[in-house]
């Protein structure tokens, strides 16, 4: 019976550590100001690790990424007062939105509730909104990693064998056998920036243990992220 609890705490704390969400951050504004919605394209990093030594940045999967992000935005679109979008043309325009925009999240990812209000849009994303002639804009982030069968199969086999030595000399009280590390991880931050007062009204990020190439996980972090705002 001992073994038997012990492997249920250890497996609901698993489940429980594969998806996280950061607290809500908020301006004074409500999701019921937040009208005429516009989209900026997404900004997304994938690595792709080979081993513990190679681990390669692949654009080609970014890419995947930022387009099932684009799709699962305009399935939102209607919840979210999602009117339009923000397309950047210019490389050099648009590398450095890439660069405030991953700046910026950064920033707020580490401030308190209280002061999100304080944290400023960069020059360069106020402007844009405003040269439309809008307020709002909505911003996404993602950020994660696929490890490559070769490497997955070598962490299963060592996982594998130091759980099971685990399990032998203590008697099933710490680990259960044959665990092994997550394969595919997904960071995913939403944004809501506000060129009217001229910082963020709305920040949350979510973190899973799922592939970032996924539209599945993908959409089920958009969902998770927007409840307790707008849902």
């Amino acid at each position: 019976m001992k073994t038997i609890s012990s492997l249920l705490l250890v497996i609901l704390a698993l489940i429980l550590d594969s998806c996280s969400t950061t607290d809500l951050l908020t301006s004074d504004v409500k999701s019921t100001d937040v009208i005429d919605l516009q989209y900026f394209e997404p900004v997304s990093d994938v690595t792709l690790i080979y081993d513990e030594n190679t681990k390669i940045l692949s654009d080609s999967l970014s890419d995947v990424s930022k387009q099932l992000l684009n799709e699962i935005v305009q399935e939102f679109k209607d919840k979210i007062s999602l009117t339009g979008s923000i397309i950047v043309t210019n490389n050099t325009i648009k590398q450095r939105l890439d660069k405030d925009v991953e700046k910026l999240v950064m920033t707020a990812n580490d401030i308190k509730h209280s002061s999100i209000s304080g944290i400023r849009i960069t020059p360069l994303i106020d402007s844009l909104l405003e040269s439309n002639n809008k307020r709002f804009g909505l911003i996404t982030v993602e950020s994660g990693y696929i490890k490559t069968d070769p490497y997955y199969a070598k962490q299963i086999f060592a996982g594998t064998f130091l759980n099971i030595m685990t399990w032998f000399i203590f008697a099933g009280s710490t680990y259960p056998p044959y665990y092994h590390p997550n394969k595919c991880y997904s960071e995913l931050y939403v944004m809501i920036v506000d060129a009217g007062e001229g910082n963020i009204a709305f920040l949350k990020k979510n973190v899973i243990s799922g592939s970032p190439t996924d539209k599945r996980v993908l959409r089920h972090q958009f969902n998770e992220i927007l409840k307790g705002y707008y849902f």
